[in-house]
């Protein structure tokens, strides 16, 4: 939309003088926000969106537009509630299910994330994206079949590059997923998404420079990305390089306060460099926050290193 650094000023500097002389109008810091949002300034584009919803709040198309922001601020709880408004008023917004349905994989609760993205592919049957999520989702309930018919025509089909990784990845066909994804990068689509998925692949292929390069630019793309920062202290803590590991998932902890996963793995950071009481602390953490965990914690003696992957990669 702006061709240059000195137009997006230009652009800047023409909201604001709008704002500041129609503070009651919605539409200026609408405007300014998606000025923000082009220049990733997540953070600002949502404070414009809520000034406009607090004029505009029956306005669904602000809900949609705060829940997008929402997304790329990793704030889940917070867009499922916009996308939640949005649909409450017009319930077959596909972009809402999707979005909606992929926050809520994202979050762990997969039924709901099957619901709202079977209603998507109920609405656009040939929607790549909408069924490639349902495949994942289904995936992670045990309905292996289904997730695999769906995964195997989109994979026969003229789909592009990053939705060919995305389902190979989930088939598990590591070296094509990574092609894939890297004729993304080549193509020039360096979006934060590629980098995540081809940095997870990395991880599958045991190509761990890659692989921390990976979520690194992820990171710089997205500074809230906890998910990055858990994944290179997942990486780091395999290639035993324990004291950054333990700082980068400091940051993922800092960003998602209930983030179980990072928690557990901290804990066997500190239990692999005889902390004992520091490792106690954050087992106890992991398994208030997801029960599920304290088999795990339970048995931490007996785990290898061979047996992570298992156990923490996240595949958002």
């Amino acid at each position: 939309m702006y061709s240059s650094q000195g137009a997006y000023k230009v652009a800047l500097s023409d909201f604001n003088d709008s704002v500041r002389l129609d503070p009651k109008n919605y539409v200026g810091y609408l405007k300014r926000a998606a000025l923000y949002y082009s220049l990733h300034e997540y953070q600002k584009s949502l404070d414009d969106l809520n000034l406009a919803i607090s004029l505009e709040p029956e306005n669904l198309d602000l809900y949609m537009s705060r829940g997008r922001i929402q997304v790329c601020l990793y704030k889940s709880t917070d867009a499922i509630n916009d996308f939640t408004k949005v649909l409450s008023i017009s319930p077959n917004n596909v972009q809402a299910l999707l979005f909606r349905g992929w926050q809520y994989f994202i979050a762990d609760m997969y039924e709901l994330a099957i619901k709202d993205l079977r209603s998507g592919v109920f609405l656009e049957p040939h929607n790549v994206l909408a069924n490639n999520r349902l495949a994942a989702s289904l995936l992670k309930v045990g309905k292996i079949e289904d997730a695999v018919d769906i995964f195997e025509e989109i994979l026969e089909a003229d789909s592009n590059s990053f939705e060919l990784g995305f389902a190979s990845f989930f088939m598990k066909r590591y070296d094509d997923a990574y092609n894939h994804f890297s004729c993304e990068v080549d193509c020039g689509v360096k979006s934060n998404d590629v980098y995540f998925y081809r940095g997870l692949t990395n991880i599958e292929l045991k190509n761990y420079d890659e692989a921390l390069a990976d979520f690194g630019n992820c990171i710089l793309k997205s500074p809230n990305c906890y998910s990055a920062f858990f994944n290179c202290g997942f990486i780091l803590f395999l290639c035993k390089r324990f004291e950054k590991a333990i700082s980068c998932i400091n940051e993922a902890v800092s960003l998602n306060h209930k983030y179980a996963e990072a928690y557990l793995l901290r804990g066997l950071l500190y239990f692999v460099m005889q902390n004992e009481k520091m490792a106690l602390d954050d087992f106890a953490i992991a398994v208030a926050i997801n029960p599920k965990l304290e088999s795990v914690c339970k048995n931490v003696d007996s785990i290898v290193f061979t047996d992570l992957s298992s156990i923490f990669i996240k595949h958002l």
